[in-house]
């Protein structure tokens, strides 16, 4: 029997992805890649959003951990190698964000301090469906 198997991919949009019919568009979400630089000198001031653990369309934290530990070079559609402290920013309209950073090895749920911290964006993007069909 086969069985078909959903996995997230972040997508920066290019065209090879688009034309792929086991990929599908999920809406409205967006994602944001940033890498740590640093500690600024004097923190800034703002307010906290704070983070959802299912933004729905299966996209839970959980399932988005487990996939970027075990399959991360599936995960991304450009060649991504993780660095600690990377952050992932998972958005949408109306919908709220997830926050997962690399510490230690492994993608955990969390972020850097936005007051404190120096993040610049790499990347960012959609994020589609993949399905893939295993017996």
């Amino acid at each position: 029997m086969c069985q078909e198997k959903n996995f997230f991919i972040f997508c920066t949009c290019n065209e090879k992805l688009n034309q792929s019919k086991s990929e599908k568009p999920l809406g409205d979400y967006l994602w944001t890649l940033r890498k740590f630089f640093g500690h600024r000198k004097q923190p800034a001031k703002g307010r906290l959003i704070l983070p959802k653990q299912d933004l729905g369309n299966g996209l839970r934290v959980e399932v988005l951990l487990y996939q970027l530990n075990h399959d991360i070079e599936n995960s991304f559609d450009f060649d991504y190698e993780p660095s600690e402290r990377d952050s992932l920013v998972i958005h949408g309209r109306e919908i709220g964000y997830s926050f997962v950073i690399h510490k230690d090895g492994n993608w955990v749920e969390g972020r850097n301090d936005p007051f404190r911290d120096i993040e610049r964006e790499i990347a960012s993007g959609k994020i589609e469906k993949r399905t893939n069909n295993k017996k």
